[in-house]
């Protein structure tokens, strides 16, 4: 007897050193300006440092941004921030990568006035888990690459140098640029290549075989992904092709030679589309992919920096943002959304977060604890200055950002959506729950509507009902899962 009280204490202690242990919170990051993140990597205790671009006080007229680096801890604190105030900078083409010794290598692609001229700029900097600068190098070039790359990955080499890939425009397309740094964090060579079809790299990790450089994953048009090996001499020997209907902003993350792609897609012949995720076998052949999101109105997008991680593949993390109108973002509620799935891309659940103000993802982060940290921007629409600021939420495993408050509500992950609110002659339901039941009161208690959902979209017809404030429900086998508030205009 004594042994199973044992027992069943030490259960409930463990169950709650572990809950407690899943630290969440939610901070709003104010910046002078407008704000967004280009880059998230974590120290070596768990404390995040974050990229982003500011604009300048004349943005107005001239859209220009600035770098900026931040430390915050793990409760989402601001402890420092670094402003790189470089006078005309376009810097809004800027990356992060931290290596295996915790160093952090930080780039800007830089668009500078210069006199009569304009002058572009790569800027590469080292720094340290506290933010000390290690080297610095910034060049000018003045070829025809221009600046605004598509994509940009930043590496660094087994004999300890590091290596930027780009890409620039050509006849055929784009093709890939390499700028290659020492050990010292100082420019060696820019090495313009060319590859069959025109791409951009997504991927790039060392080869440490005799006479190879890389394994890489090109990316070309949006149809196929080539996965190829790049020798000394920056030939390429392609291993295999995946056909894959992905469009950017491409993301993916590896683990034991399985990739997991992340893109979106188009599932009706006008602008719509979902986000999806594949996973790529070590044989480059795609075993599985799940596609999720919301038909109907409301488009959906993956987060535009990474889109998916984990710390190991029995709980993988993808992210993105719905409802999400270009370029008049500033009318819009937008919300986070989170799936998480198995390592064969069984969605476990799939929660949304926002709906009061506009909400852009730009990074997912497995967390060491099991949760997840989502990172992007919040707009507030009545803000008369249209700026945008960062904005950090962090949930546990069950995608609960527990304990968290926001002007007295609790802020909360939601699996289902009912929009437009208010609304007039018809609604539109989004749930990821199955076989459950909608339904619709009215102030007296009484049901006005009810009707069954299962796991996507349906539209309820609302032209019958007068004016007012109704009571919305999800049954699930006779009980309440979510509820709220649905105004009638």
């Amino acid at each position: 007897m004594m042994k199973k009280q044992f027992v069943l204490v030490f259960f409930i202690l463990f169950s709650c050193l572990n809950a407690i242990s899943q630290t969440t919170f939610e901070k709003i990051i104010p910046g002078e300006s407008d704000e967004i993140i280009t880059g998230l990597g974590t120290t070596s205790t768990g404390e995040y440092i974050i990229s982003s671009c500011q604009a300048t006080a004349d943005t107005a007229t001239s859209l220009q941004y600035t770098g900026n680096l931040l430390k915050v801890d793990l409760e989402g604190n601001l402890l420092q921030r670094l402003v790189f105030n470089t006078s005309g900078c376009f810097s809004h083409l800027a990356g992060l990568y931290r290596d295996e010794n915790g160093i952090f290598i930080y780039v800007t692609f830089e668009k500078r006035r210069c006199r009569m001229d304009t002058a572009y700029m790569l800027s590469l900097r080292q720094f340290d888990e506290n933010l000390n600068l290690i080297s610095s190098d910034s060049i000018a070039y003045s070829f025809m690459y221009r600046y605004d790359m598509t994509y940009f990955r930043i590496i660094r080499m087994p004999d300890g140098g590091i290596n930027i890939w780009g890409d620039y425009p050509t006849d055929q397309g784009r093709n890939p640029i390499i700028f290659q740094y020492g050990s010292d964090g100082h420019l060696l060579h820019i090495k313009p290549l060319e590859y069959p079809h025109g791409v951009n790299f997504i991927s790039l990790t060392p080869n440490k075989d005799p006479g190879f450089l890389y394994n890489c994953i090109a990316f070309a048009g949006s149809i196929n992904f080539d996965f190829v090996t790049c020798t000394d001499n920056y030939d390429y020997l392609n291993a295999g092709q995946v056909f894959l209907n992905y469009f950017p902003p491409i993301s993916l993350k590896e683990q034991d030679s399985y990739y997991y792609i992340t893109g979106y897609r188009h599932f009706t012949a006008d602008t719509k589309y979902q986000v999806a995720c594949a996973r790529i076998t070590p044989d480059h052949t795609c075993d599985n992919q799940i596609i999720f999101g919301k038909e109907g109105l409301i488009n959906d997008e993956p987060a535009n920096i990474q889109a998916v991680d984990f710390t190991d593949t029995t709980s993988i993390y993808i992210g993105g943002s719905t409802n999400i109108y270009y370029p008049d973002h500033h009318n819009a509620s937008s919300w986070f959304m989170l799936n998480k799935t198995d390592g064969s891309l069984n969605s476990q659940w799939m929660k949304y977060y926002g709906g009061d103000a506009h909400y852009e993802m730009y990074n997912v982060a497995a967390c060491s604890d099991g949760g997840c940290l989502m990172a992007g921007t919040r707009y507030s629409l009545d803000d008369p200055a249209h700026k945008r600021n960062i904005y950090l939420l962090k949930v546990n495993d069950q995608g609960i950002p527990t304990g968290i408050q926001e002007s007295g509500q609790a802020v909360k992950g939601v699996p289902s959506l009912v929009f437009p609110n208010p609304g007039n002659g018809q609604l539109t339901v989004f749930t990821s729950l199955k076989d459950a039941t909608f339904g619709l009161s009215n102030a007296n208690g009484q049901t006005v509507v009810s009707q069954p959902v299962n796991n996507g979209t349906t539209n309820v017809n609302t032209s019958a009902l007068p004016a007012g404030v109704y009571l919305y429900r999800f049954m699930n086998k006779e009980k309440i899962v979510e509820s709220g508030k649905w105004v009638k205009e």
